[in-house]
C-alpha cells in the first residue's frame, strides 16, 4: 500500500465506510451525481459587475477583442483625420504663398502685364487681389471683383478667413508687399480650404462604414478561435464524463499545444492512474482478505460436520455427548490452526 494515501483510497471494503472517506457521487461511488447536491456557484453582485461575471470565457473574450479594436480604431480615426486635414492645409499654405511670391514678382517686372493676367485669370482655386498704397483694390480677379481688400497696405502674412469670402468656408489669405513702377503694391492670394474639408468628409465616411465592418469580422473571428479553444476542453470533460468504475483505465487525449489544455489533460491523466492505482489496491487486499478467511471457514465447516456424525453416533449420555462435543469443537476451531511464522 502506497503511504500517504487518503482514508476513502485505504478503506478494506469490511463494515460501513467512514463518511469522511465515503465519496457522494461520482467513478467511486458508483452513482452519478445528483446537480442540486452539488456546489452551487455563489450569487454573483447585481448590475454591471454581476452581468459581466456570469459572461463565460468566450463571450468575455469576444467582448474585449471587440471593445480594444473599437477603442484602437476610434483614437486611430481621429489621429488620421487630424493629420490627413493638417496635412492637407498645410500644402494648400504653401501652394498659396508661392502663387501670391509668383505674382508679387510679376508686378516687381512688369505691372501692365500682370495685372492683365490677374483680369483673364481662370477658376483655378485661387483668388487674387492687388492692393495699392492707399489700400485701394487695383486688380482683382473675376470672382474678386468689387471685393473689400482682403489685407491692408504693405503687409506680408498668412491668415485663414472664415467667411466675407465668395464661396462659404474657411480661405488661407496670403499677402506679399512688394515694388513697382508706381509704387508698393501689396498682392494678396486666397484659397479655399474645401479640398481639405471634402478628403476629411470623405475619409470620415469610409472610416465610419469600415470600422463596424471590422468590428464584426473581430467579434465572429473571436468568437469561433475562442470556441474551437474551448472544444479541448469540452472534449476532456465528455472523455472524463464517460469513465466508469470498470474503465479507469481510460486516458483522455492530451493535445499537442503546449498551453493551459495540455496541462489539464496531464492533470486528469494522472489523476485517473491515481484512481486505477486505488481501484487495484482496494481490490488486492479484499481479495488477499477472502483467501486468509477461506480456510478457517472450511475447517470449521468440516468440524461442525464431524461433530454432527459423532453427535448422532455416540452412545454416551446426553450430557457426556454435550461436554464431548463442545470440547473437540473448541479444540478444532481455536486450538488446531497451523503455527504462523515469526
Amino acid at each position: 500500500m502506497r503511504p500517504g494515501w487518503r482514508t476513502a483510497e485505504i478503506w478494506n471494503g469490511f463494515g460501513p465506510q467512514p463518511a469522511a472517506a465515503r465519496p457522494a457521487c461520482g467513478v467511486l461511488a458508483k452513482m452519478p451525481c445528483d446537480p442540486d447536491a452539488m456546489p452551487q456557484p455563489t450569487t454573483s453582485p447585481r448590475g454591471l459587475l454581476g452581468w459581466w461575471r456570469r459572461r463565460g470565457i468566450q463571450s468575455r473574450s469576444t467582448i474585449v477583442a471587440t471593445a480594444a479594436v473599437a477603442a484602437a480604431a476610434a483614437v486611430g480615426g481621429v489621429l488620421l483625420l487630424a493629420a490627413l486635414g493638417a496635412g492637407i492645409e498645410s500644402s494648400i499654405r504653401s501652394a498659396t504663398t508661392l502663387r501670391a511670391g509668383d505674382f508679387a514678382a510679376q508686378f516687381a517686372n512688369d505691372r501692365d502685364a500682370a495685372s492683365a493676367a490677374i483680369s483673364k485669370q481662370s477658376d483655378d482655386g485661387t483668388l487674387i487681389q492687388v492692393i495699392d498704397s492707399a489700400g485701394r483694390v487695383t486688380t482683382a480677379s473675376p470672382a474678386l471683383a468689387g471685393h473689400p481688400p482682403l489685407a491692408a497696405p504693405g503687409a506680408n502674412s498668412t491668415t485663414l478667413v472664415d467667411g466675407g469670402m465668395p464661396d462659404p468656408g474657411p480661405y488661407v489669405v496670403v499677402a506679399r508687399t512688394t515694388s513697382s513702377a508706381n509704387g508698393p503694391v501689396t498682392v494678396v492670394a486666397a484659397t479655399s480650404l474645401d479640398e481639405r474639408d471634402r478628403t476629411v468628409a470623405l475619409v470620415r465616411g469610409a472610416l465610419l462604414l469600415g470600422v463596424p465592418i471590422l468590428l464584426l469580422v473581430v467579434a465572429v473571428t473571436t468568437w469561433v478561435s475562442v470556441g474551437r479553444s474551448l472544444a479541448s476542453v469540452d472534449h476532456i470533460r465528455v472523455e472524463v464524463e464517460a469513465i466508469e468504475a470498470t474503465s479507469l483505465s481510460l486516458r483522455v487525449p492530451v493535445p499537442q499545444a503546449r498551453d493551459g489544455v495540455q496541462r489539464l489533460a496531464n492533470t486528469m491523466n494522472e489523476m485517473l492512474a491515481r484512481l486505477e492505482y486505488s481501484m487495484q489496491e482496494q481490490r488486492q487486499f479484499v481479495a488477499d482478505a477472502s483467501h486468509e478467511l477461506k480456510s478457517p471457514l472450511a475447517a470449521m465447516s468440516r468440524s461442525r460436520d464431524a461433530l454432527m456424525v459423532e453427535w448422532t453416533t455416540t452412545t454416551r449420555s446426553p450430557s457426556r455427548r454435550r461436554s464431548t462435543g463442545c470440547r473437540r469443537w473448541w479444540q478444532t476451531c481455536c486450538c488446531s490452526r497451523a503455527p504462523t511464522k515469526g
